[in-house]
């Protein structure tokens, strides 16, 4: 009677899980607005009305809009393509997609999915401790809610001269690799290219309403103010033509804009950023040249 009883209940809870499950999964796919095929491509993120417990300041989670030329096609979270736009309902637009949506994982785990591309940067942040900050429950409880993860791909820890790399993993220089791996990481903001969960960026030009150029200073993990500067951007290649997205840090471009996690945007980086030098032992910023000084500064 007991072992019934003990099925009884993880059946339901299994139940129980299920159900919550598929209304996420519902939920991730309405967005509160009738966007019709040619204004969903005005973005390059959308808000659904599915909202995770401490996340991105309240703000429901989003799905990455994505339009390809060839073959024509409009691509929701780099997977699921419309497959029959604009069917029109009394209090819809309608789009039919040939995969289902699922809700997207914490930053860390989503990191994982992606092993071929990203292998290096998780194993750096689990071997000094920060996978857990890329980390959230799903009570939300525990862990960051709005964080910008800028990823380098394992092709730039790659380009590393081998000497320096093996000093990053080796127990020498597991401070020196966190300082690294802090300076990727901003907290208390999810900085998409048309949506900031935490700090707004500011306009720097603005010739259309529709179209941006914007910038905003961002404190990155490290404890002595280290800073990275996003220029966000929306343009138009010919007028009237499609809208493309970019987004630069520290002047460069990006290698993918805005991907998504549950509760972080990445942005994705084929070069590691330096971390900057500072006056520390002697050693002046001024002074030096080399892109390797901020080490001897811990």
């Amino acid at each position: 009677m007991a072992d019934k009883v003990d099925m009884t209940q993880e059946d339901d809870e299994c139940k129980r899980r299920l159900k919550k499950f598929i209304e996420a999964v519902v939920m991730y796919h309405t967005v509160a607005q009738k966007l019709d095929i040619n204004t969903l491509h005005d973005f390059s993120t959308i808000e659904t009305i599915l909202k995770e417990p401490n996340t991105f300041n309240g703000a429901g989670q989003r799905l990455r809009v994505e339009q390809q030329y060839v073959p024509p096609a409009t691509v929701i979270n780099h997977y699921a393509k419309i497959s029959t736009q604009n069917i029109q309902s009394a209090n819809a637009v309608i789009h039919a997609l040939d995969h289902v949506l699922i809700p997207p994982p914490s930053a860390i785990n989503a990191l994982f999915i992606f092993a071929r591309e990203f292998s290096i940067f998780t194993s750096a942040l689990q071997k000094v401790g920060l996978a857990e900050e890329l980390d959230l429950s799903l009570d939300g409880k525990t862990g960051n809610g709005q964080l910008t993860i800028n990823a380098p791909l394992n092709s730039a820890f790659e380009r590393l001269p081998p000497k320096v790399l093996g000093f990053f993993f080796s127990p020498m220089g597991s401070r020196a690799l966190r300082h690294l791996l802090e300076y990727h990481i901003v907290p208390n903001n999810a900085i998409f290219v048309d949506f900031q969960s935490g700090e707004q960026a500011k306009s720097v030009k603005s010739d259309n309403d529709d179209l941006f150029h914007k910038k905003i200073k961002a404190s990155t993990m490290l404890e002595d103010g280290g800073e990275v500067e996003y220029d966000l951007i929306k343009s138009q290649t010919v007028p009237y033509g499609p809208y493309t997205f970019d987004v630069k840090l520290q002047g460069k471009s990006v290698s993918w804009h805005d991907g998504i996690s549950r509760n972080a945007a990445f942005q994705v980086l084929e070069e590691l950023l330096m971390p900057p030098k500072h006056d520390h032992n002697g050693i002046n910023e001024a002074d030096v040249d080399d892109e390797w000084a901020w080490i001897q500064s811990l």
